[in-house]
């Protein structure tokens, strides 16, 4: 969090997804005591949240593949990254 306020100014507003590790009480309290104010995409709305969207393309084409090893992975995720069209995260906005 530090290196967030170092980068972009003290007072942040950090958007997050309701994962488990986002909503820990230890995660609030830090970042209360930083200052930081932690708002929450509503649950179970991925088409709010521009990441979903980038996995998405990553996952196109991909149903009931098995990458044996890391490897095949990897250059699978090598290929694909270069192509995805990024979101425009102005569309998120309110």
């Amino acid at each position: 969090m530090r290196a967030l306020q170092e980068e972009f100014g003290k007072k942040l507003v950090i958007v997050l997804d309701n994962a488990p590790y986002f909503i820990a009480k230890h995660l609030k309290k830090q970042a209360a005591k930083a200052g930081l104010l932690l708002e929450y995409l509503p649950s179970y709305a991925p088409e709010m949240n521009p990441l979903e969207q980038c996995w998405r393309q990553v996952n196109e084409g991909r149903a009931n593949k098995l990458y044996r090893t890391l490897s095949e992975l990897k250059a699978y995720l090598t290929s694909k990254l270069p192509t995805l069209h990024s979101p425009r995260i102005y569309e998120y906005l309110c």
